[in-house]
């Protein structure tokens, strides 16, 4: 393998392909002679048109009446959180160990009851 997944047989040959016999030459594939390059297409000449005129409209008589700023409303001020919360964390933190503890307790005894006979 050269690390394509290819077999490293012969080289350049498809599978399905017939091989050529024992000390005849290798023809090469491809065309036997160069292929003349297309000629573009000539395209008509379309006559030239001019844009069209719009008409423009009329200009408003009054100016829109403009809408009044709002004030803004005074922000609301934030509540202060209170202190003392680490024993909360501290709560959560000994509640994930027990669970985890828990769970790896399980498997131990599942395995220990279908393994171990």
């Amino acid at each position: 393998m050269d690390g394509f997944a290819r077999p490293q047989g012969a080289a350049g040959a498809r599978p399905g392909m017939p091989r050529p016999a024992a000390g005849q030459p290798v023809r090469p594939i491809g065309p036997a002679q160069p292929r003349p390059v297309p000629q573009p297409m000539a395209r008509p000449a379309m006559p030239v048109q001019r844009p069209q005129q719009y008409a423009r409209p009329a200009a408003p008589e009054a100016p829109a009446p403009r809408m009044q700023p709002m004030q803004e409303a005074p922000m609301p001020k934030a509540k202060r959180r209170k202190r003392g919360g680490g024993w909360m964390v501290a709560l959560q933190f000994v509640v994930g160990l027990l669970v985890i503890a828990g769970v790896a307790a399980a498997i131990v005894w599942l395995y220990i009851k279908y393994y171990q006979q």
